[in-house]
């Protein structure tokens, strides 16, 4: 009888586990809005300013990140009929979270900019508890639509229709 016990209690935690882990990453973050934590979020600034973010869990890397964040910029553009749009600013930032012991977890932002790099929070540090640091990466870009289809005499301009055809071409 106790052995039955024990078989059942075994069966129901490793039900459990496989429940938990099912939960967690199983690839980088698709190109969908944020529910939650990882995905694209775009706000208004004004009619035709817009700050665009993308947000990658730890399997994105940097430049999956960047990506998603242009074809985010490339697909507002595009439904708000703007022939072209200016990137005005943009930057992406690395957030990395370490475990320093049993029970505590830190968090830091760096810059991923490697000519101006910024920290703030806690450095990697060695610590018996923690496995290799987790790294999530996040882009950020305000982009300006405009009506018109000249981009010449404008830096970080894009005409919206050659944008949208270059992603839909697979890269070399």
């Amino acid at each position: 009888m106790a052995n039955a016990s024990i078989a059942r209690t075994l069966g129901s935690i490793a039900i459990l586990s496989t429940i938990a882990l099912s939960g967690c990453a199983t690839g980088p973050t698709p190109y969908q809005p944020d529910e939650g934590r990882h995905g694209y979020v775009s706000e208004d600034l004004s009619d035709t300013i817009v700050q665009v973010t993308f947000r990658g869990n730890v399997e994105t890397s940097e430049e999956e990140v960047e990506t998603a964040l242009f074809r985010r910029m490339v697909d507002i553009a595009d439904s708000r009929g703007a022939e072209t749009f200016t990137v005005v600013d943009e930057k992406t930032d690395c957030v990395t979270t370490l475990r320093t012991s049993p029970i505590t977890t830190c968090t830091y932002r760096q810059s991923a900019d490697a000519l101006f790099q910024y920290n703030f929070g806690v450095y990697e540090i060695e610590s018996l508890w923690h496995d290799s640091p987790q790294r999530e990466y996040e882009a950020t870009a305000t982009i300006d639509l405009t009506p018109t289809a000249d981009c010449a005499a404008t830096a970080n301009c894009h005409v919206t229709s050659e944008a949208l055809a270059s992603l839909s071409t697979p890269p070399s």
